[in-house]
């Protein structure tokens, strides 16, 4: 149902005023300090805390509760400046999850293509903990969020949510366990510290093996977040078509985009052996944008 204009602009007035007041019982003024911040960041900042007061049904003392956890959260592990050095496992990551950020939607959405069911969680943990691959994930959701101001340049307008599509072809029938641990730390983070940032993902080539792990990663996510995830089997192209432009979806998804990588690789990389034999053959890391 498409909202009347009046509609819009009551809820626009709905959510001006819960951001007052979010701000408020957090020792703010009401309204950003424009002597000391520019137009672009005041807005930023209004739109964060719009974000979290969504996540948590507009409560006023659980919205403030969540992004001073949340902010604690990033102070505490460096969560600003994670991207101003280079991660030093990043040919074994680039080698070992074949990934890439490719493309946007209609709608402006960054979008990140994963070949999750080449991934074999055992061989990554050979070479890293799991604490390091979660830090590899919140890299990825920073960038995600450059990407977002990206688009919004481009378009003229807010973009600040994202598509992940995980391909599970070739995934082997017994589910691993420490995977399903991964993940479902994985997604808290997102649910905690990333609200509303999640557009749509969507898991496809998804064998019926599947079906049992999500049964077990399902009741940790959030009723919200769950309907955002979309499990479907080889008949994926039609709805990824529904988002996501001909001209940007990668060929072998269905799409006209075959993009050509200095190492041969189009769009979505391959797996490789790490280390690597030759090391002109590990995938490009993740470009400006």
């Amino acid at each position: 149902v498409i909202p009347t204009d009046d509609e819009i602009r009551e809820t626009i007035a709905k959510e001006r005023a819960a951001v007052m007041d979010m701000r408020v019982a957090m020792g703010m003024t009401p309204e950003p300090d424009t002597t000391t911040m520019s137009a672009q960041e005041c807005l930023k900042e209004t739109l964060t805390l719009l974000r979290f007061l969504r996540a948590r049904e507009f409560s006023i003392p659980d919205a403030v509760a969540m992004y001073k956890k949340q902010l604690a959260w990033r102070q505490e592990n460096q969560i600003d400046t994670i991207l101003d050095t280079p991660d030093p496992r990043e040919a074994m990551f680039q080698c070992l999850c074949g990934h890439r950020n490719h493309g946007y939607s209609y709608e402006g959405h960054p979008v990140y293509y994963e070949r999750t069911g080449l991934v074999k969680v055992s061989e990554l943990l050979k070479n890293c903990t799991d604490e390091d691959i979660i830090r590899r994930h919140i890299r990825h959701m920073e960038y995600a969020m450059r990407r977002c101001m990206y688009s919004s340049k481009i378009h003229g307008r807010n973009v600040e949510k994202i598509i992940m599509i995980h391909d599970l072809a070739h995934l082997k029938f017994a589910v691993e366990t420490a995977g399903v641990k991964i993940f479902t730390k994985t997604v808290t983070i997102d649910q905690q510290m990333y609200p509303e940032r999640m557009h749509r993902v969507y898991i496809i080539n998804a064998p019926l093996s599947f079906r049992g792990a999500w049964a077990v990663v399902k009741p940790f996510i959030d009723p919200k977040s769950a309907k955002k995830i979309k499990i479907l089997g080889s008949d994926f192209q039609a709805s990824l078509l529904k988002e996501i432009p001909l001209s940007q979806l990668p060929e072998m998804y269905g799409g006209n985009c075959r993009c050509e990588y200095s190492n041969g690789d189009h769009c979505v990389p391959w797996i490789r052996k790490f280390p690597p034999e030759d090391p002109d053959a590990v995938p490009e890391a993740w470009p400006t944008i």
